[in-house]
């Protein structure tokens, strides 16, 4: 119920904010049904990027939980339902998902995967929906 009401919130923001501007979408402000740029440190970006990290973890076929490390980059869009586009970079964890445990308490190991999230929340559904494409990178952790 919590997440209806911010999607509300979110969206009569965004309505607002594309009408009450004049100019809307010309000099940068909001457009309604377009994509626009969101701050990727927001609570509701690392909310939907780590919802993102869940169903990857359902759905990969690997021993180990991933977890999130960072999002790179968010876009959000406003249409009959809120949708998020998240590039993110995730983490093997060390714990396997044979004990179940919290990925965010886990250790990480050395795998890494950049990865295009799309997630879709709508008054249809409970639970956010979720596209994915992902791919290993090379990162050095020397640092």
């Amino acid at each position: 119920m919590a997440l209806r009401a911010v999607w509300c919130v979110l969206l009569l923001f965004l309505v607002s904010a594309s009408y009450a501007a004049p100019g809307a979408g010309v000099t940068g402000e909001a457009i309604l049904g377009g994509w626009n740029p969101v701050d990727p440190e927001s609570k509701e970006v690392q909310d939907a990027a780590k919802k993102a990290v869940q169903e990857y973890n359902m759905k990969a076929n690997t021993p180990n939980y991933f977890r999130l490390i960072q999002v790179l980059s968010a876009q959000s869009q406003v249409t009959s339902e809120l949708n998020y586009k998240i590039t993110a970079i995730i983490g093997e964890t060390k714990c396997s998902k044979s004990q179940h445990e919290d990925p965010e308490k886990c250790e990480l190991g050395e795998k890494r995967m950049q990865c295009d999230f799309h997630v879709t929340y709508s008054f249809l559904f409970v639970e956010p929906r979720v596209k994915m494409s992902c791919r290993p990178i090379n990162v050095s952790l020397s640092d």
